[in-house]
């Protein structure tokens, strides 16, 4: 007699266990919803059709998909006790969520005029630039 293993029931009916689980790992590295999708074998519009089914498994989702970026704040928190994995925390932080930790940079124009304003992180001061554009450019 043969005896097959079914997947673990969740919360979630129509979903298993492994898939879900699946999916938190890979949100918590970081993945990318196709990434993710593809690491527990499933296509980006199931995961989409789950999402808007399930309240429950999109915030669960969600939850996994800030891991990191908790995890590199908590590390941001301890650089006040000179921890030397700050740096690279910082950088994450940059790179994920650039409206709350990088440098900004913002283009405006008006008829043939551009105006760059750049704010620097370490002194939150703008510098300004303004160039003339050439009918050339137009």
């Amino acid at each position: 007699m043969q005896c097959y293993s079914m997947p673990r029931p969740t919360k979630y009916k129509g979903i298993s266990a492994n898939i879900v689980q699946k999916l938190k790992e890979a949100f918590r590295n970081d993945f990318t919803v196709e990434e993710a999708c593809a690491y527990a074998g499933i296509s980006k519009q199931t995961y989409y059709n789950w999402e808007r089914e399930f309240s429950e498994f999109l915030d669960e989702m969600q939850r996994a998909q800030m891991f990191l970026r908790t995890e590199a704040k908590k590390i941001l928190k301890k650089a006040l006790l000179s921890d030397p994995n700050f740096k690279n925390a910082l950088k994450f932080l940059e790179r994920r969520m650039p409206a709350h930790y990088s440098s900004k940079h913002c283009l405006e124009g008006e008829n043939n005029d551009i105006q760059i304003n750049i704010t620097r992180v370490d002194a939150r001061k703008p510098l300004s630039l303004q160039e003339p554009l050439d009918e050339s450019d137009l």
